[in-house]
């Protein structure tokens, strides 16, 4: 939901049931439509939006609600979010994180994509880090996470783990310090040892 695929021309209803129409005898039963479409936006904060708007005279915060409520009307089990948070006032986010949780609890999953921790801690469970389509490698618990570990996370996929720890030692930190780090135990671990034998190795040089 980070990059909207209503078309613009065509009325909120028309949007919200576009390849999906609900039909009876063979004719598209805009009825029923505009009934489930009027649930599906009230779900979603939009009780003000009339139907038969074009999408067009939405604010980007609403057109992406109207395509969250589309995917709630179709009563979809996983919902991946994109930045779904982006284009939307604090009102609305507000709105949305709760309306995640309920859902969630209603079982359905969300993939929530965002550079925000504190949405993120609000509505999440586990995190992942990923940057330029590269996976950390590490799943962590939402609650513990910290933004100085996700900065190291993300420093990790660019320079790689062994560069990180010998810049530490070369800047003085000593090894049972990088040792003790709680929040990098997994990752630090088992290469402490090569970082300090590749350091060693250079200043014999």
């Amino acid at each position: 939901y980070q990059e909207l695929s209503n078309i613009p021309c065509l009325s909120v209803v028309e949007n919200m049931y576009l390849g999906f129409e609900k039909k009876k005898i063979g004719l598209i039963d805009w009825k029923e439509q505009k009934r489930c479409a009027r649930k599906a936006l009230d779900r979603v904060g939009l009780s003000d939006v009339d139907l038969d708007t074009p999408m067009e005279n939405l604010g980007m915060g609403q057109r992406q609600l109207v395509e969250i409520a589309r995917a709630i009307d179709r009563n979809a089990r996983l919902l991946i979010m994109d930045e779904p948070t982006s284009s939307l006032s604090r009102k609305e986010i507000d709105f949305l994180l709760n309306l995640m949780k309920e859902l969630n609890q209603e079982g359905v999953s969300i993939l929530f994509i965002t550079h925000k921790l504190d949405e993120a801690k609000e509505v999440g469970h586990k995190v992942t880090v990923l940057k330029n389509g590269q996976n950390s490698g590490e799943t962590l618990d939402v609650d513990g996470v910290t933004e100085d570990q996700i900065g190291f996370m993300t420093e990790l996929l660019t320079q790689g783990l062994a560069s990180i720890v010998l810049s530490w030692v070369e800047q003085g930190m000593p090894s049972s310090v990088i040792e003790r780090m709680d929040d990098f135990d997994i990752l630090v671990g088992g290469c402490l040892d090569y970082t300090l034998e590749r350091l060693a190795q250079k200043n014999k040089r």
